[in-house]
């Protein structure tokens, strides 16, 4: 009897562990089939451009000649130095090499629509979607080429390849994918960087300030309040391949062991991708969180940072979550850390942009009546309202005169009006700057 109560339990023992792993797969099929069915409505929303439409297509064909990148970094990161006769003459060679992907640009921002990854790729194929970093590339190349136009004395040429620049960054602002969204950021942000440039060294003329302005209000857009939908699409997407298979590491993190530059790091994500197998991994609870966080960021209105919960406020989900999520989830989750640095980066860039507009009024205001505005309210007639309030305040952005010189500035995440000295000036080196609590023009 003993004896065979034993070999029920021993049976019963190594029975366990396969009869978990097939409760666990069948767990996991039936997530990945709800999933589909998500994804499936969405599939229904999708607005997808005719080709015939699409000024994406000549812009990707022009970008396909600046994949050569790597090969032209001490011409495209260097300061512009135009006092060295070496460099200008390689950039120069650069730059007319780039002729017919010039081009094919300006054909492509000549279109009204943009659409650069089909949604179906995004969301149903396991495809990689193109590579779209040359598009930064490309921005460098145009900003270089005004660079180099100003040294012959076609300051007007110049100026419409910088506005060229804002124009690329622009076509992807319908792009839903995260890299995309920090993409537009780093092109906008060659442009920025030259207009503040001149913005500060006040030489520009009555009609290029014009003509500045004119182009940052045309094409400011408001950063959407879904803007992370399909962040969420994409992520239960991978939640879905999870469930079905388990991609090979090499795989699924080609792009990381690229950039890691740490075998240690690789090797730590290699373990931690052992765990992330369907026969055993709990995709529910997954899927579940990923569920919390949409709900979570869905609703945030950007422009109204002054009046949302603290529950809302800029990194509290993620606080949260390591705080109060005992094991070790699924690696897209991390991406929930990714996606609140690039909320803020979105929020900086928008006030990047309004600062330069603003800018733009106040010298456009000084040229024509031969003094500072005393109020922004002095320039409300030359930008939309919406341009000049303080996502952190509801108010206006700080305006003070001293003689001749202006402070313009974000009272920042601490809402308080710090008189200018605990916040810090934007560094146009930083493609992506950290902190929104950030200066425009500094004056005095």
């Amino acid at each position: 009897m003993k004896k065979r109560i034993f070999i029920i339990v021993v049976a019963l023992a190594l029975l366990m562990p396969p009869s978990f792993m097939v409760y666990r797969r069948i767990q996991n099929a039936f997530v990945a089939s709800e999933i589909r069915a998500e994804l499936e409505k969405l599939r229904k929303t999708f607005v997808i451009v005719p080709d015939e439409e699409n000024g994406a297509i000549p812009i990707l064909e022009g970008m396909d000649e600046f994949k050569d990148y790597q090969e032209h970094v001490d011409i495209l990161h260097p300061d512009f130095d135009p006092g060295c006769s070496a460099y200008i003459r390689k950039a120069r060679k650069y730059i007319e090499g780039k002729t017919a992907a010039f081009e094919k640009i300006y054909e492509g921002l000549s279109y009204k629509r943009f659409q650069y990854i089909k949604p179906d790729i995004l969301f149903f194929s396991e495809d990689n979607p193109p590579f779209m970093g040359p598009i930064r590339v490309a921005g460098e190349s145009l900003v270089l080429k005004g660079r180099l136009l100003e040294l012959d004395g076609k300051d007007d040429e110049a100026l419409e390849e910088y506005l060229n620049t804002l124009r690329l960054s622009v076509t992807m602002k319908n792009e839903s994918t995260l890299i995309s969204k920090m993409l537009k950021l780093s092109v906008a942000g060659e442009a920025l960087e030259v207009i503040y440039e001149k913005l500060d060294n006040a030489s520009f003329s009555k009609e290029q300030l014009k003509k500045t302005l004119d182009k940052l209000k045309d094409l400011y857009y408001e950063p959407p309040r879904d803007m992370f939908v399909f962040e969420y699409y994409g992520m239960i997407r991978e939640t879905k391949m999870f469930c079905e298979r388990t991609p090979d590491f090499e795989e699924y993190f080609g792009w990381y062991i690229k950039v890691a530059g740490s075998n240690k790091l690789i090797e730590s994500q290699r373990i931690d991708y052992s765990r992330y197998n369907r026969w055993h991994a709990d995709f529910r609870s997954d899927y579940e969180l990923l569920k919390k966080w949409h709900a979570h960021h869905r609703d945030i209105d950007f422009l109204k940072l002054y009046d949302i919960p603290d529950e809302k406020q800029l990194g509290y989900f993620e606080n949260m979550l390591s705080r109060n999520h005992k094991r070790d989830y699924q690696h897209v989750l991390h991406w929930s850390i990714g996606l609140t640095t690039a909320r803020i980066s979105v929020l900086e860039a928008d006030m990047i942009w309004r600062g330069a507009a603003m800018t733009c009024a106040i010298q456009l205001y000084k040229l024509e009546n031969g003094k500072l505005p005393d109020s922004l309210d002095a320039i409300a007639d030359m930008l939309p309202e919406k341009m000049m309030i303080d996502p952190f305040s509801g108010k206006n952005f700080i305006y003070r005169t001293k003689g001749s010189a202006f402070q313009l500035y974000s009272v920042g995440e601490n809402r308080i009006d710090d008189n200018c000295t605990a916040s810090p000036e934007w560094v146009m080196r930083v493609r992506i700057p950290v902190g929104p609590d950030m200066v425009y023009h500094k004056g005095f």
